[in-house]
């Protein structure tokens, strides 16, 4: 779900249409090896989600959620710092959110 399309899946980032406090939640898996990724906001990382294992194909999905007080327009998103991208098996990145209040 996108109501009132603030999250732009074209460049990947949610911008606040409200002064308030949001949740959102981010979860990373990878079948292929270890993945590291952060939520970011205004260039600096809120929440930051690391998985690794030994043994490929068995990669333990992560999960974290965050309580972030935004301004009005201000954007967040996720970038992956480290994965194992195939044709194949690509990185499962979620990352979902919500107005909790407006302040």
């Amino acid at each position: 779900l996108n109501y009132g399309n603030k999250y732009s899946p074209e460049e990947g980032y949610f911008k606040a249409p409200y002064r308030g406090v949001y949740m959102f939640a981010l979860s990373l898996s990878s079948n292929n090896g270890s993945i590291l990724g952060q939520l970011i906001t205004d260039g600096k990382q809120i929440l930051l989600l690391q998985s690794t294992t030994k043994k490929k194909r068995n990669t333990i999905p992560v999960t974290n959620f965050a309580l972030l007080e935004l301004k009005k327009g201000q954007a967040v998103w996720v970038e992956l710092s480290q994965a194992s991208v195939t044709k194949t098996s690509l990185p499962q990145v979620t990352f979902g959110g919500f107005l909790m209040f407006r302040t």
